[in-house]
């Protein structure tokens, strides 16, 4: 959802040498924005909060993870959907029809 606050989760499993995980988020014009990085010679798994982008209907972009160590490099690209939603107000009576000036 747009603005919203958004979750992401990421695991590294038996990495074989020191790596580095950087998660970004590319917009359709934008600039990359770095959302994680970490560092580690063993596994791990976090979840980070991010806000997401605001847009004015909707908007497709790329979640972008890449994987570096010495002798390793590993990138990964997925398309995520960000869209704007416009509050709706609903109202429900306990009568179908009501007359004018009819309060009950």
């Amino acid at each position: 959802k747009s603005g919203s606050d958004a979750t992401l989760c990421a695991s590294l499993l038996m990495p074989n040498e020191s790596v580095t995980m950087t998660v970004s988020l590319l917009g359709e014009n934008d600039a990359p924005t770095q959302l994680f990085q970490q560092s580690s010679q063993t596994d791990f798994h976090r979840c980070f909060h991010f806000q997401a982008p605001t847009v004015a209907d909707e908007s497709v972009q790329k979640m972008s993870v890449v994987v570096q160590g010495s002798s390793f490099r590993m990138t990964e690209e997925r398309k995520v959907m960000f869209r704007s939603y416009l509050p709706v107000t609903f109202i429900q009576t306990d009568k179908p029809i009501y007359n004018p000036g009819q309060t009950g």
